[in-house]
């Protein structure tokens, strides 16, 4: 009997031993049964949402926090590596026509684009003075001019329009809730067919437009020197573009996530009604009509 026990005993300790897991020795690779799991391909539009939604409480990137900020940087990294439709982002901004005359394909970073997220320190500052209240942070895109104006919009601070105004003896001629002023930083933009997606900047002048101050509409006041577009302001380069969102850095690092803005300022024509003689020559969609016997000076040249 206590062979029989012995026996019985050594070949239960014995198919236990034959059917547990083994651990693999030091350095010995581990090798699963299980089919590999395949990386699911990410298609721009779901790395466009993702980053729209990731960008959308921090405040145009002035309340993002690190953890943020990685996220954002992480997500941009895989919209630049889908890449975009758009082979010649910046063509608007081309330093001559193209000698084949062949147009440009697909999109253009030509028009209006409002920020909504920016790491640039220049521009995170912007959000911590107390007593202005940014209401808009964009650019507008000319390619007739060829230029981008850095646009900021301000507006009185809350606490100002908050004010008990109703408790005034005496009726205010404007109404607070509407007072608007808009700083304009006018660049020169340049780009080159060997470089098609980098836009060289140069400052032309500074533009404010007191949309309403006081309950009064005024004309910009512009300011221009002799060294009008010859001051350089830096470039940069469009990573990603689309109809509706364009990423770009600048050559110090920082990104800047642009939507487009459907609501065309009148200073930016749109660039398919001017005719392609004119944008050649440099002629604005509000430039007089030409006459055989005008001279080109009647003319506003770029």
């Amino acid at each position: 009997r206590d062979r029989t026990r012995m026996a019985v005993i050594l070949l239960a300790l014995g198919t236990l031993a034959a059917t547990a897991p083994r651990r693999p020795f030091a350095g010995q690779p581990v090798r699963s049964s299980a089919s590999p799991v395949e990386a699911i391909p990410v298609t721009a539009a779901q790395a466009k949402a993702d980053l729209l939604a990731a960008v959308e409480g921090t405040d145009r990137g002035f309340a993002a926090t690190d953890g943020e900020r990685d996220r954002v940087k992480s997500l941009l990294a895989t919209l630049a590596a889908i890449g975009d439709r758009s082979p010649e982002p910046a063509s608007c901004f081309y330093d001559m026509p193209d000698p084949d005359g062949f147009a440009p394909q697909g999109e253009n970073i030509g028009g209006r684009w409002d920020l909504v997220y920016t790491d640039a320190p220049d521009i995170i500052s912007l959000g911590k003075i107390p007593w202005v209240k940014l209401v808009r942070v964009g650019q507008e895109c000319d390619p007739v001019m060829r230029t981008i104006a850095n646009v900021i919009e301000y507006a009185p601070p809350d606490a100002v329009v908050s004010l008990p105004y109703s408790q005034l003896p005496f009726e205010l001629p404007f109404d607070p809730n509407l007072e608007r002023i808009v700083q304009r930083v006018v660049l020169k933009a340049l780009c080159t067919r060997a470089q098609p997606r980098r836009v060289q900047l140069s400052v032309e002048g500074l533009d404010i437009v007191p949309k309403q101050v006081l309950g009064y509409s005024g004309a910009p006041v512009e300011f221009r020197g002799p060294l009008s577009g010859q001051v350089p302001f830096g470039s940069f380069e469009v990573l990603y573009l689309d109809e509706d969102l364009r990423v770009t850095r600048t050559d110090q690092g920082y990104v800047a996530v642009n939507i487009r803005d459907e609501g065309e300022p009148a200073n930016v024509p749109a660039r398919d009604s001017i005719p392609a003689e004119d944008r050649a020559a440099g002629r604005r969609l509000d430039s007089p009509p030409r006459d055989a016997g005008d001279d080109d000076d009647a003319w506003q040249e770029i």
